[in-house]
Order: C-alpha cells, then structure tokens, then sequence
C-alpha cells in the first residue's frame, strides 16, 4: 500500500523525493554483493515517511483499501491469532507436558485480557474506525 500510494502522488515533491531515497536504497543494494541487513537502513526514515502519507490519506477517505477482501481476511486473521495467545497458557495444564502448579489466576486473567482485546480489534477493524478523520 505505501509504495502503491506513493506512486500515485509521485507529483508532490516530498513523496517523489522519498520514493526515490527508498528506491535507490534498494537498487543500490541490490548491486552490491554482501548484501549486509545494515545497507537498508537509510531507508527506512522515507519508508516511514511514505507509510504515513498513506494512512493518512487512508484516514481523510482519499482512497478506501480497508473495504477489499484480503484486508478483511488479515483483519479475520489477526483475531484469530490474539484468540489462539490467549489460549496459549492454557496448554500447559495438558498432562503430557506436567507443568504444575499453575498460576491459574494470571492464566484466566491472561485470557480474559487476550478475549477482551481481540473483540475490540474485531469491532475496530469491523467498523474501519481506525483514527479521527
């Protein structure tokens, strides 16, 4: 989404001059032969530049990714994977792993805390309701 939109206002002076430090971050990577994790690292200031370019015309309605199916599959996706954490605790009561004495009050609490968060990241990410427009 970030470098979709940044290609799209490449008018502006400010997103043109930062798709071209992160294009030439990794063009310039991508000629050299170590390929070390730290050459990418003058990147990321217009990467974050460009992401909240983004979400910020995301959040002024300019253009409305969050209504296409794969961001509610990810959205479905991530309430799964806070439900299964808050479920992970419970996996050491089972016999075969013999992990006694539990703290079962920081266990039931972990999980009601874990069910309490998914079901407002569900109603957030349900209600595309994610910043003040």
């Amino acid at each position: 989404m970030t470098l979709g939109s940044a290609w799209r206002h490449r008018r502006l002076p400010a997103v043109r001059f930062a798709l071209a430090a992160v294009l030439g971050t990794w063009l310039m990577d991508e000629c050299i032969a170590t390929k070390l994790p730290h050459y990418m690292l003058p990147a990321f200031p217009p990467l974050a530049f460009l992401t909240g370019d983004a979400l910020l015309r995301c959040l002024r309605g300019q253009y409305r990714p969050l209504a296409h199916r794969g961001y509610q599959f990810a959205a479905a996706a991530l309430v799964v994977v806070l439900l299964g954490l808050g479920a992970l605790p419970w996996l050491a009561a089972l016999p075969q792993w013999k992990l006694r004495p539990l703290p079962w009050g920081a266990t039931l609490l972990w999980s009601v805390a874990a069910v309490l968060f998914a079901a407002t990241a569900f109603w957030f990410l349900h209600r595309q309701h994610l910043g003040v427009p």
